[in-house]
Order: structure tokens, then C-alpha cells, then sequence
């Protein structure tokens, strides 16, 4: 290992580090000894903090088989997805984007400006009980911004046609993955895979979950564009609405405060996006009870819902709800309550 590239860290790992030290000094991004030290992240990236003494910044490569228990693979080619994501979405919203430097579609990795000192995870925040209604606000409007922005655009609709990328992370291992393991849903969960692969309005950003949210006083930096495609903006809103859910049976002592978060969240992120599309509301209704179960049955389940009671809270409250045909929010909040409280009852 020569004098001029280092690789930090024992875990997380890097693949292939040394090889993109190079491609970074050959594109001019590195000058002088430089480290690479790996970072915790998701399950589809290597992601790496890269320092020198006059650089700093985070590289990222996608992986072809995903760090989760089960199988999950998907194309590498990805990464030109998101790093053209990213650029869309700066045009309209550049102080939520990450600032690109530098792409190698070859190593299928690029590299983004650092957000260091002073940024956390909005899925931090809330874990601890941090439950801030107005960064729910600015989420809300971001995203509406995000899918105003796009609306029936051509050019977007060309560029972001990726739906087998789509497929591959989001539709098989969390619907498709959930049917199997429920047969008795198994209809629920394919008839709305064939919907969303049918439907394309909007850029779907496909992880806009807490965890890929910077927050630092008012400002929000929206990470992690790899599953962008355009698509039916229900699946975001839904997509954070059941973490939202799922946070709030893991602190379940601050659950109305919760769902006070979820109904900010939906009134801003409505009011912003009703004209477009009536129908959307009901969409997200029902993507969120199936992305609920999703995250405890699926490839990827939340790390944080751990107790195989509260599992099937989870399990007994999204079947119930499908059963009986559950399509207000008012509805789904009465028994989402009531099956939390009931938890947390027993629990103590």
C-alpha cells in the first residue's frame, strides 16, 4: 500500500477502494495523500468519506447484491440514475440537493459534497423522540415541490424510465416479498405492483425516507436518488407516512405527538399537491397500510421494530384493515391507536 492512499476502517468496507483513490486523483479530485474511510449507510452502497489536505467529500458505489439477509440484487448502472436525479432535482430545489463533483459510471460511483458538523438524520431526531412538526412541514414541502416540479414532464418521463431498477428495489423485495410471505394478501400486494408500474406522473425520488434526510436548523438535504424514476408520487408520501407509523409504535409513550406528525405532514403535502391530482390522497392511503407491513415482512425490514409482539401489531393491524376495507385516515388513526395502546399495555 503505497504512501499515497489509505483505507481506514475495518467496518464498514469499501469495495474496490483503491481503485477509486486513482479514478479521484486521474479526474483531479485528489492532490496529495489522501484516506478513504468507510461510513455507515444503507443496504445498496458503499459510501466512503474521502479527506486530503485540501479535499473533502463522500463517494458512493452501488452494489449488485444488497447487505441484507435475503437475496436482493440489482444493476450497478444505478448510479448514472441517481446522479442524474440528483442534478434534475437541483434545478429546482438546489438547497435541498447534495452538490455533485464527479461520476465514473464504469466504477458505478460518484462523488458529492460532505455534510459533516451541525447535520443529523431526521430518522435520528425521531428515534430519540424528537418530534419536530415544522421539519415535518418543510419535508412535506419539499416533496411536493420535488413532484410539482415534474409533473407530466417528457423530458423526466424519458430520462427516468427506469422502472426495472424500480422493480428490483422497491416493488419485489417489499410488495411482491410481502405477498409471498402472506398468501392471503398475495392479490392486495400484486394488484398494486401492476398499478405503479402502469402509472407515471411525476419523479419519484422511491427512498424519501427519515433516514435520507439531513437536517441542520431550517435546512434539509435530501439523500440517497438511486431508485428515482417517474412514476406515481403516491409511493413517496406513503413510503414516509409508514416509518412515521412505525416510529411511533417504537415510542409509543409519544404516540399522539406522532400522528400529529403524520397529519401535518399529509395536510401540507395535500394542500400542495391537490390540483394536480384528486385522487392521489386515497393512493397513498392505501400504499402506506401495505408499505406497514412491508417493513416488518419484506427484504427490508426496520431495524428499530425488533419484538415479535410488536411485529404482529403491525401484522393483525394492516390485515385487519385491509379486510375490512379501511379507506379514511380518521379510521386508520382510531385503530392504529387503539392496537398501540393495547401493545403498550401489555408491555409494561
Amino acid at each position: 500500500m503505497d504512501g499515497d492512499r489509505t483505507v481506514s476502517g475495518n467496518s464498514p468496507s469499501f469495495s474496490g477502494a483503491h481503485e477509486v483513490l486513482d479514478a479521484l486523483r486521474d479526474a483531479g479530485l485528489l492532490t496529495g495523500a489522501a484516506r478513504m474511510a468507510p461510513l455507515p449507510g444503507g443496504v445498496s452502497s458503499d459510501i466512503a468519506l474521502v479527506e486530503s489536505d485540501r479535499e473533502r467529500f463522500v463517494v458512493k458505489r452501488s452494489l449488485a447484491r444488497l447487505k441484507v439477509a435475503d437475496l436482493w440484487i440489482c444493476d450497478t448502472r444505478r448510479t448514472v440514475t441517481e446522479f442524474r436525479a440528483i442534478d434534475y432535482a437541483g434545478r429546482f430545489l438546489p438547497e435541498a440537493t447534495p452538490r455533485l463533483l464527479w461520476t465514473d459510471a464504469r466504477l458505478h460511483c460518484f462523488a458529492m459534497e460532505f455534510y459533516g458538523a451541525g447535520f443529523q438524520t431526521w430518522k435520528t431526531a425521531l428515534l430519540r423522540g424528537d418530534v419536530d412538526l415544522a421539519t415535518g412541514v418543510r419535508v412535506a414541502r419539499l416533496l411536493a415541490a420535488l413532484h410539482r416540479g415534474s409533473w407530466n414532464d417528457a423530458a423526466a418521463a424519458d430520462s427516468f424510465a427506469a422502472h426495472d431498477d424500480f422493480h428490483a428495489l422497491r416493488l419485489e423485495p417489499y410488495l411482491l416479498t410481502t405477498g409471498r410471505r402472506h398468501p392471503d394478501l398475495a392479490s392486495e400486494f400484486q394488484a398494486e405492483v401492476d398499478r405503479l408500474r402502469s402509472t407515471a406522473l411525476a419523479l419519484v425520488h422511491g427512498d424519501w425516507s427519515p433516514k435520507n434526510l439531513l437536517v441542520s436548523g431550517d435546512r434539509l438535504i435530501i439523500l440517497d436518488w438511486e431508485v428515482a424514476c417517474f412514476g406515481d408520487p403516491a409511493f413517496d408520501a406513503a413510503f414516509l407516512l409508514n416509518l412515521l407509523y412505525l416510529k411511533s409504535l417504537y415510542n409509543s409513550r409519544d404516540l399522539p405527538r406522532y400522528l400529529e406528525l403524520t397529519r401535518v405532514f399529509r395536510a401540507t403535502y395535500g394542500r400542495e399537491t391537490f390540483p394536480l391530482d384528486a385522487d392521489l390522497d386515497r393512493r397513498i392511503r392505501r400504499l402506506t397500510l401495505l408499505l406497514l407491513l412491508a417493513r416488518i415482512d419484506g427484504k427490508s425490514p426496520v431495524e428499530y421494530i425488533a419484538d415479535p409482539l410488536a411485529k404482529q401489531v403491525v401484522r393483525d393491524f394492516v390485515r385487519d384493515a385491509l379486510q375490512r376495507g379501511i379507506d379514511s385516515w380518521n379510521e386508520i388513526e382510531v385503530r392504529w391507536t387503539s392496537a398501540v395502546r393495547a401493545h403498550a399495555n401489555q408491555a409494561s
